[in-house]
């Protein structure tokens, strides 16, 4: 079922949680053969990450694989990705993405505030939080584009490192 406005961002229940992790262990081994494939992708210094209890990632948003690399980045543990919140409202691919850890990012003020009400449950699951600042995918765009502040703001709410990925 997708994502409807104004539900809860994540669904904790345990049948949910439980076909999160059946469906991440069989989509993202297909989706790293073909990120490695079209873009091969190494992952170095992964052991960096294993300092931090909970941490805010941020990236540019270039290809849109870019989920994909950076779940492989943190594996063997999984990470919440930040989306906006049309994409999760999607019949099929929004059941998809909430399976795989999106999480939609509601528009405005209310949209960060609701991921800051949400931050415990989320940081009960899962250690990272990841968000794309600039809001949208340019695809191949190598030039960084003007961050929006809402991860740098529920970093700071939250008190908690950014990490660039």
């Amino acid at each position: 079922m997708p994502y409807r406005r104004g539900r809860p961002l994540i669904d904790s229940s345990l049948f949910f949680r439980a076909a999160a992790v059946m469906t991440f262990y069989i989509v993202w081994p297909i989706a790293q053969v073909v990120n490695l494939v079209m873009f091969s992708t190494g992952y170095k210094n992964r052991w960096k990450l294993s300092g931090f209890r909970r941490a805010i990632l941020v990236s540019n948003h270039t290809t849109f694989l870019d989920p994909v690399k950076i779940c492989g980045a943190m594996l063997p543990l999984r990470t919440w990705q930040t989306l906006l919140e049309k994409t999760v409202e999607a019949p099929v691919v929004g059941t998809l993405t909430r399976l795989l850890g999106g999480v939609p990012l509601p528009p405005g003020r209310s949209g960060l505030q609701r991921i800051l009400e949400t931050a415990d449950t989320l940081f009960r699951f899962r250690r990272f939080l990841h968000f794309y600042p600039e809001g949208e995918c340019y695809l191949y765009n190598q030039e960084i584009r003007e961050f929006k502040p809402g991860a740098f703001f529920i970093a700071a709410e939250l008190n908690l490192p950014v990490i660039p990925r």
